[in-house]
This record gives structure tokens, sequence and C-alpha cells, in this order.
């Protein structure tokens, strides 16, 4: 009884205060080079964001061409929310894998156009260090509607 209180009151304390007990910095970083890459159209810093299995992909410059002509303007405000690990995997103590699905929310640009984009992104993949960085990133339009996907599989 005690313990479940004492979890109680932790959450209770999480949510008032809105901290994030898995919160990354890796995610946070990610997000702004993603937001500079787009905003300054350096296909070079976003492909450099991506995963080596991603990297060897024939059609990755075209892809992010794509996404660079479907994006309107500099972006003048967005959030980068869900910036916590959604997989975790430990082998003796030590963490092995850590991926994370952030989103950048609420882009606005310039222009006045408003966009999202969601990406995964492995910040420790020791089972295949190949993977390490971007797999997939996906810009929308303010409505949902897909414009470009960047990465995934094949």
């Amino acid at each position: 009884m005690k313990a479940q209180k004492l979890f109680l009151i932790f959450i209770t304390l999480c949510l008032v205060t809105g901290c994030s007990v898995f919160e990354s910095a890796y995610a946070e970083t990610i997000g702004e080079k993603i937001i500079t890459s787009f905003d300054n159209k350096d296909a070079d810093k976003l492909s450099d964001l991506f995963c080596d299995e991603i990297k060897s992909k024939a059609t990755l410059s075209q892809e992010i061409e794509s996404a660079f002509l479907a994006y309107k303007g500099s972006s003048v405000s967005y959030n980068i929310t869900d910036k916590g690990y959604v997989e975790k995997s430990l082998r003796e103590g030590r963490t092995v894998m850590k991926r994370y699905t952030p989103n950048i929310d609420n882009i606005v640009t310039d222009d006045g156009n408003e966009y999202y984009i969601g990406f995964t992104a492995f910040e420790i993949c020791e089972y295949n260090p190949d993977k390490v960085g971007i797999s997939i990133l996906v810009l929308y339009d303010k409505n949902g509607n897909q414009l470009a996907i960047i990465g995934g599989s094949d």
C-alpha cells in the first residue's frame, strides 16, 4: 500500500511539473538539426542525420529534394514533442538499444505555411550499428496530408 502511494505521488508530480522521465537531449538535437536543414535547404546536413542503412539508398538525395520542394519558406516557430524513447533494451545492466519517434509539431514558416514532421531515430543500436541515426522522416501539411517521405524500407 505504501509503495502504491509513493508511485501515485511520483506520477502526480511528473504530471504537475511536466517532467518526462525518459526525455532525451538526443531527440531534441536531431529535431533542431532537421529544422535547420529544411530552412537552409541543406541536403548534405540532412543526409548526415540518417543512419548508414538509409544513406546507402540510391534514392535518398531525390527523396530529400522532393521534401525540400514541398516545404515552402523558413520556420518562424515550431515545437519538438514526444522526445522520450519508445523502446529501450538492456543487456547486463547496459543500454544496447534506444529508439525514439519524436514529432516536430506546429511548424509555421515565414510564408504562412504550416507543417509537421515525424521521424524515427536510433541513438544506440548495438545489434546493428548501421541503424544509428534517422531511419525515416515524414513531412505532413497542417491537415495531416503526407507531402514527402525520406528513408524507410524499400
